[in-house]
């Protein structure tokens, strides 16, 4: 891959009625600070799933998430890794760890290192949906 390439992923998993899709809502407030109001509201258990169509990227490496006026709880990477500004860009998909009680994001934007370039990264998920 090259700076400008683009892979797209759909995934879908059908099951007894159709497409099982994840609860999905539109970003409030600012980038670092993300909050989205779900409807119906989400059910905070561990490994609860959600997608929000965030306002643009993150600027902090530590942002945080609040469903639904809910307690605020950090959003980390793939296996609770540091995340970098600007990882969580475009539509997030977070997955809820009770254990930790931070926020995934499941898919990370890759981002260019200062005077370097863009490093294609796919992250496979078993079990997504």
């Amino acid at each position: 891959f090259t700076n400008g390439d683009a892979v797209t992923v759909t995934v879908e998993r059908t099951g007894d009625n159709g497409v099982d899709s994840l609860p999905t809502a539109a970003a409030d407030g600012p980038v670092d600070a993300v909050t989205a109001t779900f409807t119906p509201a989400l059910t905070l258990v561990d490994q609860q799933k959600c997608c929000v169509v965030l306002a643009g990227p993150s600027t902090s490496a530590t942002p945080s998430f609040t469903p639904n006026g809910w307690t605020t709880y950090l959003v980390k990477g793939p296996g609770a890794a540091a995340l970098v500004a600007g990882e969580m860009n475009g539509t997030a998909i977070f997955i809820y760890h009770s254990a930790g009680t931070y926020w995934e994001l499941m898919n990370p934007v890759a981002v260019a290192a200062a005077g370097g370039s863009a490093a294609a990264s796919l992250y496979l998920f078993r079990n997504f949906l």
